[in-house]
C-alpha cells in the first residue's frame, strides 16, 4: 500500500483528505470549477475551509450546480431564499457578492479569451494570496530554507 504524505491541516478527515490528495494546489482551467471555488473561498472568508467542505453539496444545490449564466439572473427573491438556506453560510453579503462575480464573469465571457484571461488572474492571485499567507505564517530564514525566498 502507498502511504500519501500530507500536510497536517488534513487530520484524519476523509473529506479533508480528498479534497488535499485531488484539488488543493491542483491549478484548474475549468471556468465552472473556478467558478464553484469562486463562491465558496467567498464563503470562506472568516471561517475554516472545512466548514465550507462540507457544506459543498448544499453550495451546488442552492447555486444551481455553479452555472455562471444560472446564478447571474438569481434575483432579490433568490438572495430571500438563499438566506433562508441552513445548508449554506447565511451571509447576504457574501451571497450578493456570488451573485454579483457571476454577473461580472456572465458579462466578459462572450469572448472566451477573455473569460480565460479573468480567471487565469483569478489563479494567479489565489496564489499570490498563499505565497502571502506563507511569508506571515514563517519566519524568513525557514522560508529561505524551503525555497519561498530567492536565494
Amino acid at each position: 500500500m502507498i502511504e500519501i504524505n500530507r500536510c497536517g491541516w488534513c487530520n484524519n478527515d476523509k473529506l479533508y483528505q480528498a479534497y488535499h490528495d485531488s484539488e488543493w494546489g491542483v491549478p484548474c482551467r475549468d471556468d465552472k470549477k473556478l467558478f464553484e471555488f469562486l463562491i465558496l473561498e467567498g464563503a470562506q472568508a472568516g471561517l475554516s475551509w472545512i466548514t465550507i467542505l462540507k457544506r459543498r453539496e448544499q453550495y451546488r444545490q442552492a447555486f444551481c450546480g455553479f452555472q455562471v449564466d444560472r446564478v447571474a439572473e438569481f434575483t432579490t427573491e433568490d438572495v430571500a431564499r438563499l438566506m433562508g438556506n441552513k445548508g449554506i453560510i447565511r451571509n447576504r453579503l457574501k451571497i450578493e457578492s456570488a451573485i454579483s462575480n457571476a454577473r461580472v464573469i456572465k458579462k466578459f465571457s462572450l469572448n472566451t479569451a477573455v473569460s480565460a484571461n479573468i480567471f487565469g488572474h483569478l489563479w494567479v492571485i489565489h496564489q499570490l494570496l498563499i505565497i502571502g499567507y506563507l511569508k506571515k505564517k514563517f519566519p524568513r530564514q525557514q522560508r529561505y530554507q524551503t525555497g519561498l525566498v530567492e536565494k
